[in-house]
């Protein structure tokens, strides 16, 4: 199943002038609430796509979902922001409020320097986890959630709940 499709064009002017990122997330298999990051990347205005390009870089069959792509202007350095529950085993911890396994995240960002060919280790951008359902205030994960992409700096934005 796939969820959560983003897409932006490189507007640099390097090699990868005018490249189309489309990032989204993957459970596979289905029903399995193990979804990953993807990434797959058009140089023909999207009439073919390269094979998909895994953003998160985790070894657990917890979710990492609601991507965000963007492109840095200047470099083409292609950066993917997303939600992030591998941290949450429910044994407490920055990476769980409850005590339950998998029902928390994390916000991370990965960058590719390779015009997405490759991304780079995922750093947390969020100092702790949220729970969405627990904090019964109606945001959910990736609401209100962005990036932008200056000079050498990655800015996302995202609600904690």
């Amino acid at each position: 199943m796939v969820t959560a499709v983003t897409t932006r064009v490189g507007r640099s002017a390097g090699s990868h002038a005018g490249r189309v990122h489309l990032v989204y997330t993957d459970e596979s298999p289905g029903e399995s609430g193990d979804t990953d990051i993807l990434v797959r990347r058009s140089d023909d205005e999207g009439a073919s796509w390269s094979a998909p390009v895994r953003v998160n870089d985790d070894r657990t069959r917890n979710a990492q979902f609601n991507p965000q792509v963007e492109v840095e202007r200047t470099t083409g350095i292609v950066g993917v922001g997303f939600h992030d529950a591998r941290r949450d085993a429910g044994t407490g911890g920055v990476g769980d409020t409850n005590g339950v396994p998998k029902d928390d995240a994390m916000y991370c960002a990965a960058v590719s320097r390779d015009g997405g060919a490759a991304f780079g280790a995922n750093v947390p951008v969020s100092a702790g986890a949220s729970n969405a359902a627990a904090s019964n205030n109606g945001v959910q994960y990736g609401d209100y959630t962005r990036m932008a992409f200056q000079p050498g700096v990655l800015r996302p934005a995202w609600a904690m709940t």
